[in-house]
């Protein structure tokens, strides 16, 4: 009976301890800060079209090439989305998808004085693709 008893207890003492370590581990993860886009090394300069037309020819190639690198992004302002939370800017691909860049708050700047039609440069983290290329946390490259 003593040897059951001793037993669950070292389970239970070591379930708190995994529990601790993953707890601590998710809470560090959880407040990791975001990569400062704006000051790393471009792994990738690219076209808005060329960069659409790699992930629309195949999507698996472009995915481990261009995921999570920092990509330098030219290409012509589609349209813009500017307000108090979002600002976002997409760049024409093949007429019907393109590229979508969101900046945040530092990134922002600079972004009231483009126009649709503007030739522009981006930088930022690429995320995936889902019909439009996702890049996050941008910046306007003058």
């Amino acid at each position: 009976m003593k040897k059951i008893k001793k037993f669950r207890n070292t389970v239970f003492l070591i379930a708190v301890i995994i529990f601790i370590i993953v707890a601590i581990f998710g809470y560090f993860q959880f407040n990791k800060p975001h990569r400062d886009v704006q000051k790393a090394k471009v792994d990738f300069t690219i076209t808005a079209s060329a960069l659409l037309n790699e992930f629309e020819s195949s999507s698996t190639n472009a995915t481990e090439k261009y995921i999570g690198k920092i990509l330098l992004v030219s290409g012509k302002v589609e349209s813009i989305n500017l307000n108090d939370t979002i600002a976002s800017v997409q760049l024409t691909g093949d007429g019907t998808f393109g590229v979508n860049c969101s900046f945040n708050s530092y990134g922002a700047k600079g972004l009231k004085e483009i126009l649709v039609g503007n030739l522009i440069q981006v930088k930022g983290e690429c995320k995936g693709y889902i019909d439009d290329v996702i890049l996050n946390n941008c910046y306007l490259i003058k």
